[in-house]
C-alpha cells in the first residue's frame, strides 16, 4: 500500500478539523459551566426562599401566641388578675413578652400577703 499523500488541501482540512473540535470542546465547557452556575443560583434561591418561609411561619406562630395570651388574660375579671399580680393595664405587656415584674415589689407584696393571711387566721381563732 502506498502512504497517503499530504497535499496542501489535506493538511488544511486536518487543521480545520482540529480547530473545529477545539471550538466544540470550548462550547461544551461553556455550557457545562453555565449549567453549574444556574444550578447553584437556583439552589441558593430555593434555600433563601425556604428560610424566609420558615421565618414568616415563626413570626405568625409568635403573633398567634401573643393574640391568644392577650385574649385569655383580657377575659379574666379584675379579681383574678389581681390574684395573679396583674392589672388590666399590664395585659398588653404580658402578652407581648415585655412585662418585667420588679422582684423587690413582688417580694414585698408576698410578705404583706402572708402577714395579712396570718392576721385573718388570728382573728378567726380569737372569735
Amino acid at each position: 500500500m502506498s502512504a497517503p499523500s499530504l497535499s496542501a488541501p489535506n493538511v488544511s482540512s486536518n487543521v480545520q478539523d482540529r480547530f473545529l473540535a477545539g471550538q466544540m470542546d470550548a462550547a461544551m465547557d461553556a455550557r457545562r459551566l453555565r449549567s453549574q452556575a444556574v444550578a447553584a443560583f437556583t439552589a441558593d434561591a430555593l434555600v433563601s426562599a425556604a428560610s424566609a418561609f420558615k421565618a414568616a411561619i415563626a413570626r405568625l406562630k409568635s403573633w398567634n401566641e401573643r393574640r391568644a395570651t392577650f385574649a385569655e388574660l383580657e377575659s379574666l375579671d379584675d379579681r383574678i388578675l389581681a390574684d395573679i399580680g396583674l392589672s388590666r393595664s399590664e395585659i398588653s405587656q404580658v402578652a407581648s413578652g415585655h412585662y418585667v415584674r420588679d422582684l423587690q415589689d413582688y417580694r414585698q407584696n408576698a410578705i404583706e400577703a402572708v402577714k395579712e393571711a396570718a392576721n385573718q387566721d388570728r382573728n378567726r381563732n380569737a372569735a
